[in-house]
Formats: C-alpha cells, sequence, structure tokens
C-alpha cells in the first residue's frame, strides 16, 4: 500500500474521530449569564471567578485541534501499518476517550498515553486490546504517575521497602514509612517525594500490585535504599529520643499485574516498538 492509500486511511478515521467530538459537549462560560441575576457583591465574587477560570478556556481542546492530534502524531503511531488494517475505531472506546482530550491535551505525558490508545483502537489487529475501562484509568491518573507507567513499560516487578520501628524484645512494630521506591526520580517525576502515594493511586487503579514477605533476588538491589534521606533520619530520630528498638527497612516488590501489562502495551509503549518487537520475536523464532 502506498503511502498516498495510507494517509487516506487515517484521514477517513480522523473525520469519523471529529464527528464524534463534535458531539461531545464543550461547557461554555456559565459564569457571566449567572451573573446578571446576582446581587452586586455575589456579581464581583462571580467575576473573579470567571477571570480564574478563564485559562481553561485555553487548555480545553476543540475537536479542531482534536483532529489535529489525530491526523498528525497518531498518524505517526500508525506508521508501517497496512492500511487495509485502519478502521474508525469503536465510539465505546473513542468517545470517551475524546472528551479525556478535551481536558488533558494539554499535558504531554497524558496526551501520549490517549494517543497510543487510539492508536491501537485504529488498528483492527491491534483493536481488541484498547479496552474503554483504559481512558477511565488515564482519567484517574497523574502526569507523574504516567511518566512512572513509562518505566514500568519495561519491566516487571521493582524493589520497595517499608520503614518499620520494632521495639527491642517485642514482634509489634510501627509502620514509619510505607511503599518507599525510587520510581519518582527513575521516572522524572515533577514531585518524587510523592512517588509513595503515586504507586498507591496505581495499585488502586489495578496496575500493580504490591508484594509483601518477599523481594527481588539480586546482588546489591535494595542497598541504595539504605542511604535514602528518610532512612538516616529515621534512624537518628530513634537515637536521639534514646528510644529502646531500631528502624529497620523490610524489603517488597511492586509487580505489574496482568491488566497493568494490557494497560502498557495498549497506552504507554509506542505502536511502533510494539510492531518492531513482534517482528523481533519472530524472526528469533525463524518465522
Amino acid at each position: 500500500m502506498g503511502d498516498s492509500e495510507d494517509k487516506g486511511k487515517v484521514a477517513k478515521a480522523a473525520e469519523a474521530i471529529t464527528e464524534l467530538a463534535k458531539a461531545v459537549p464543550v461547557y461554555g462560560d456559565l459564569v457571566q449569564p449567572a451573573a446578571r441575576e446576582l446581587g452586586e457583591g455575589l456579581r464581583i465574587a462571580a467575576k473573579a471567578v470567571n477571570v480564574a477560570l478563564a485559562p481553561l478556556k485555553v487548555m480545553i481542546w476543540g475537536y479542531e485541534k482534536i483532529e489535529e492530534f489525530v491526523v498528525t502524531r497518531v498518524a505517526e503511531k500508525l506508521e508501517g501499518v497496512p492500511a487495509e488494517r485502519i478502521r474508525p475505531p469503536d465510539p465505546h472506546v473513542a468517545g470517551p476517550l475524546l472528551e479525556g482530550l478535551r481536558f488533558t491535551g494539554h499535558e504531554k505525558t497524558l496526551r501520549e498515553m490517549y494517543g497510543n490508545l487510539l492508536a491501537t483502537a485504529l488498528d483492527s489487529a491491534s483493536a481488541r486490546a484498547a479496552h474503554p475501562a483504559f481512558v477511565d484509568i488515564i482519567g484517574n491518573m497523574s502526569p507523574d504517575e504516567a511518566r512512572i507507567c513509562r518505566v514500568l513499560a519495561t519491566t516487571d516487578s521493582v524493589p520497595l521497602i517499608d520503614l518499620r520501628y520494632m521495639k527491642e524484645g517485642e514482634k509489634e512494630y510501627q509502620v514509619w514509612a510505607e511503599n518507599v521506591t525510587f520510581l519518582g526520580k527513575e521516572a522524572g517525576c515533577f514531585c518524587p517525594d510523592l512517588a509513595c502515594e503515586y504507586v498507591n493511586n496505581l495499585v488502586r487503579l489495578g496496575l500493580v500490585e504490591v508484594w509483601s514477605g518477599t523481594h527481588i533476588i539480586g546482588e546489591g538491589i535494595y542497598e541504595e535504599f539504605e542511604k535514602l534521606e528518610e532512612v538516616g533520619r529515621a534512624r537518628e530520630k530513634v537515637e536521639a529520643a534514646g528510644l529502646k528498638g531500631k528502624v529497620v527497612v523490610v524489603k517488597k516488590v511492586l509487580h505489574v499485574t496482568k491488566l497493568g501489562r494490557q494497560f502498557m502495551n495498549a497506552c504507554v509503549v509506542e505502536k511502533k516498538i510494539r510492531e518492531e518487537s513482534k517482528k523481533s520475536g519472530m524472526d528469533e523464532k525463524g518465522e
């Protein structure tokens, strides 16, 4: 198939998508009409609210921006896919996805996730992997959590630790820090200190699970945790208070679930990389 035919298929798919986009409502300025019915004091407050919300008008995407995104960035993701495989996506996926793009299109990490999911849905060979729930998962994710997913897309498991205070001669303990991880720094998060909370949300979304009572085997994997400031501060606190106990580093594992792996493949890994990986796997098998 030639490039012109491929682009034609993408253009037709884009047309179907943008027609859906036009059907998804964009909320207008509701403050000004309402303000007419208010008293002077409330009118001033309403005006202030209107000014505060004004930047959102620029950030919310209309169907023109969505169409441009589809025919450029999403088309790039489908490069190399035979034209006969490109088809309009399931509205069950595309409709909510377009609404999500309206409000997160300005944020690159989330926009790219939506773009990868749309590319997956546009290809008849991969459309089954574009689960409608993935749109909601992206919508419940922060940009930093999307960055962490890019790291998790390349591995099955990463090390975690808990910090526990163990009283001397007792089996009871207090958890001082839970699910401490290096993922925030590795992923280049804007707020790496919130990585523990990010992990908790990814667990809630069903993308990962925390395994306690086990750890990743390998020399030096958990040694870096001993150098963390949290560990040092916790031990200094125990020493300064003269407490009869110690701070213990408890090894754990963060593991990508089956749903998480499907999500990573459909929404995080670039389609071209997936296609190249498949071809490479076939070559190694001699097929």
